[in-house]
């Protein structure tokens, strides 16, 4: 019998790994067969994402919108996308474009703050806010810091001027760490782009992943998990089409 993972390691925090627990362990309750079972938790240290999607054991877990759309190799199945931001169409979001206070907002003097390559609501947003086409801005410097967190500590400390924060994670953060927040000042928003999508592994059974599809949306009829869901800035779920990431079409890596 072969066992199945949540990889929900995106907005995992100190305060929100409870709710992401919770979440799956809703999802997951009532799946096992003859083929499979759920493990408990949201997410395992020493799984891989891309190994999980190979090997057909993931039962939850999220991915960029670009990665998504760029990575045909992937065997996965898309299940929907997060409503979080009340400003846009359901299931799509924006980025908050932050700076340093009290600077100059000039490209060729800024150091950028990008939390990953492959990016887009850490990187090709903040490209966005600047070139309507994504064109790299000609920084003075690029950081890769990791993650939107690295980013905004990175600021706040002065060793990056401005960097974009995936709008989520800022509703989290601003909760969690207000004095840097506070420290930063918001210059604008990015173009409004498809929520990262939450994918399952392609299992040969499609029972599961029906079964999965079936109790996620059935999450937010729930009071109790709905409540801290929208504690948290997650407030629904949408199930967008294939041709809504076709937008991440014309960005390159």
């Amino acid at each position: 019998m072969k066992k199945i993972y949540a990889h929900l390691n995106w907005y995992l925090y100190k305060n929100t790994y409870e709710i992401f627990d919770n979440l799956w362990n809703f999802v997951s309750q009532g799946i096992k067969s003859a083929e499979i079972f759920a493990a408990e938790g949201c997410f395992h240290k020493n799984n891989d994402f891309f190994k999980l999607t190979k090997q057909k054991q993931l039962g939850l877990g999220q991915i960029c919108g670009l990665t998504y759309q760029k990575n045909k190799t992937l065997n996965i199945k898309y299940l929907g996308s997060f409503i979080n931001d009340d400003r846009v169409k359901p299931g799509y979001y924006r980025s908050i474009i932050v700076s340093r206070k009290n600077i100059e907002i000039k490209e060729k003097s800024l150091i950028a703050s990008i939390n990953q390559k492959d990016s887009y609501s850490g990187r090709f947003s903040l490209y966005s806010f600047f070139n309507d086409n994504f064109l790299k801005p000609n920084f003075k410097k690029e950081i890769y810091s990791g993650s939107h967190l690295d980013t905004i500590n990175l600021i706040s400390k002065g060793d990056a001027d401005i960097g974009a924060i995936d709008y989520l994670c800022w509703q989290m953060m601003k909760e969690m760490i207000p004095n840097k927040i506070n420290n930063l000042h918001v210059l604008g928003y990015s173009k409004k782009m498809p929520s990262p999508p939450l994918i399952c592994s392609n299992f040969e059974n499609l029972d599961i992943y029906e079964y999965i599809k079936d109790k996620l949306y059935n999450v937010f009829k729930d009071r109790e998990l709905k409540q801290k869901l929208s504690s948290i800035g997650i407030r629904g779920i949408k199930e967008l089409k294939l041709k809504d990431y076709e937008l991440f079409n014309p960005l390159k890596i």
